[in-house]
């Protein structure tokens, strides 16, 4: 009775819980991609001047240093937020993740989760993976099963696509 009434209150607080949560996912992962965009221009701009890392300026490692640093505490508060989500997708009821009026808002977690499989910092594809897993092995409705069955393939191709560019960026053959 308890452990029902504790879960009847955090149902009835997912509402405030789940939008920042959220929020905060997707403005550590657009910091995440920022940083690693500025570190592609600045890379770029090393190679078109016939330099690499290792030969730039004292100010120019200070610059690299401040945007691995940016990307790397970015993508740490996005692993711990999907630490969370893992738990979440374990033990809270479902519509937490599936719930179609938050989707309707912009808070589609299925979406995120799917997309994030693309993100090799801090293992964010690894902990996709995991919150993933956790929804699969729980008694889902048919519409939620279809739902993460169908979104697959394009998400593991454009996981796959992904990782290959960055292999390529750094001059190693595809995965």
């Amino acid at each position: 009775s308890g452990r029902n009434d504790i879960l009847l209150g955090l149902n009835e607080m997912s509402s405030c819980i789940l939008p920042p949560i959220f929020e905060l996912l997707s403005t550590q992962y657009g910091q995440v991609n920022a940083a690693k965009s500025t570190l592609q221009q600045m890379n770029a701009y090393l190679a078109s001047n016939g330099r690499n890392p290792s030969q730039m300026t004292p100010e120019e490692q200070v610059q690299y240093q401040q945007q691995i640093d940016k990307r790397d505490v970015a993508g740490a508060i996005v692993a711990d937020v999907l630490g969370t989500l893992e738990k979440f997708c374990q033990s809270m009821p479902l519509d937490w993740m599936f719930n179609l009026d938050n989707q309707q808002k912009g808070i589609d977690f299925i979406s995120a989760l799917l997309h994030l499989l693309q993100e090799d910092t801090a293992n964010i594809q690894v902990l996709s993976v995991a919150c993933l897993q956790q929804l699969s092995m729980r008694k889902l409705e048919q519409d939620q099963w279809f739902r993460i069955i169908s979104s697959l393939p394009s998400a593991l191709f454009q996981a796959s696509n992904a990782a290959a560019k960055r292999a390529a960026e750094r001059g190693l053959p595809s995965p």
